[in-house]
Formats: structure tokens, sequence, C-alpha cells
């Protein structure tokens, strides 16, 4: 059972995502937090920490559930709206245009022995939020990582630096694993041999 957080500063927003996670059996949602700057400190003061956080990217600057943050959640909230509109119709243009190859090629290199830790990122600039559902459940199962187009060299940088690290650092056991064994095997031949 995966314990959750959820931190977001629009109470619909919290009610929707616990609501579609109320019948996973495989995750529960522990606490609701409406200001993100108390997480710090409930995270510190909790007896158990939860498995996940999850945190919502923007929060309103005036106070959570204030007249003022209802105010501003809902501006966003309808120019959203009008955004998911138009990013349907960039969908049904890209899609009678453009394939998301990434995902076949990432699933390729993940089955190949050889390649399968090879740190691989997809670039993309609205492509997370047009793809269709199964395609990302298919990136997800496939440890994908993203960038995105258009930030500047310093962000891609980042992002490049911060893939191939998350990488070594998953597959250092399996090398120090593999030493230890040599190291290991070469003393005891030693040994043996003197």
């Amino acid at each position: 059972m995966l314990s959750v957080w959820i931190c977001d500063d629009e109470k619909k927003a919290r009610d929707t995502f616990r609501d579609r996670h109320r019948t996973d059996e495989g995750i529960v949602i522990t606490k609701e937090i409406i200001d993100a700057d108390d997480v710090p400190q409930s995270l510190r003061a909790a007896a158990r920490l939860p498995d996940l956080v999850v945190l919502d990217l923007y929060c309103t600057n005036a106070a959570p559930g204030s007249p003022d943050a209802e105010r501003v959640n809902g501006e966003v909230s309808k120019q959203v709206a009008s955004v998911d509109k138009e990013l349907d119709k960039l969908k049904e243009i890209v899609d009678r245009g453009k394939t998301p190859k990434a995902i076949s090629v990432l699933r390729e290199i993940r089955q190949d022995k050889k390649l399968r830790d090879l740190p691989v990122l997809i670039n993309t600039r609205q492509g997370l939020s047009i793809l269709d559902p199964a395609l990302l459940q298919d990136a997800i199962d496939l440890h994908a990582d993203w960038m995105l187009k258009g930030k500047g060299a310093a962000i891609e940088r980042r992002y490049m630096s911060a893939c191939v690290a998350r990488h070594k650092h998953k597959r250092q056991p399996g090398r120090d694993v593999v030493l230890m064994v040599l190291g290991a095997t070469l003393g005891w031949l030693l040994c043996a041999l003197f």
C-alpha cells in the first residue's frame, strides 16, 4: 500500500485527486495539506513519513482558502479550461501528422540488455499535455525521463546532468557487486596460489 500526502491550495483539486484514488487498492491518501509552506514542518513532525508527497506546482500568493485565493484560483481554472480546449485542437492536428515515436524507440532500448540502462530523455514542448493516456502509461512503465523544449541551454544542461546522475546511481550497486565479486575471486585465487 502506497501512503500518499497531497498538497494543493485548491479544495476542488484535492477532492478530485482523493476521489480519483479512493477505490485504488494500492494507494491511500493519508494527509491533505492546503498550504505548501506547511509541508516541510508536517513531514518533520510526522510519526511516520508517507511513501510519496504530491505537490501542486503553483499555489496562490494569497492565504490558502481566503476569498482572494478563491478568486485567483477561479481565474486560473477558467484560463486552464481555455488552454485545455486549445490543446485538444493541437492534439487533433498533431495526431494527423505526427507519431510519438520516442515511446516505441524507448521500449526497444529498454528491451535490449546492452542498452536498457542507458539514460534517455524525451524532449518535448507540449507532448506530455497531448499524449494519449495509454502511451503515457507506457512511457511511465519504461521509466521515461522528460525534458521541456525551449527552456534554454542552462535548463537543458541541468535536465541532462540530472538524468545521467539518476541512471548512474541506479547502475552503481550492480557495478559495485561485480567489483566486489571480482575482488573476492582474485583474493581467493591469490590465497590459493600462495
